[in-house]
């Protein structure tokens, strides 16, 4: 059982689909399910085990929504035996004076407080 976040994005993606090619039971975590449940579907097509979704939206997650995932992984499958923090948050090259403080904060969620949460 293998968690990916920002599994619909290309390395997520990527992961997803050599993990369950690998044999491995993926659990693919991101924002919107539409293109989440796209992967899922070419994962069963390629002959995978079946992938769940658990859409999340890591911007804006709180402590709460962590243990709530963390509670479903543990009554639906029991562990988990790898983690992929896939998603991230880049606001593009600037200098740092120029950088709007919704970007700092959505980064520092995204790439630091996210991963630090699921690990």
């Amino acid at each position: 059982m293998v968690l990916i976040t920002g599994a619909a994005g290309g390395f997520g993606q990527a992961t997803a689909l050599a993990a369950a090619l690998a044999g491995a039971t993926v659990i693919l975590c991101g924002r919107r399910v539409r293109p989440l449940e796209k992967i899922y579907d070419q994962i069963v097509a390629d002959g995978g085990l079946q992938p769940a979704i658990y859409p999340i939206d890591l911007e804006g997650a709180t402590p709460a929504d962590y243990q709530q995932l963390a509670q479903s992984i543990t009554e639906h499958f029991g562990k988990l035996d790898g983690l992929v923090h896939a998603a991230a948050h880049f606001g593009g090259l600037m200098a740092h004076a120029d950088a709007p403080i919704e970007d700092w904060l959505r980064s520092l969620q995204v790439n630091l407080t996210s991963p630090q949460a699921l690990t």
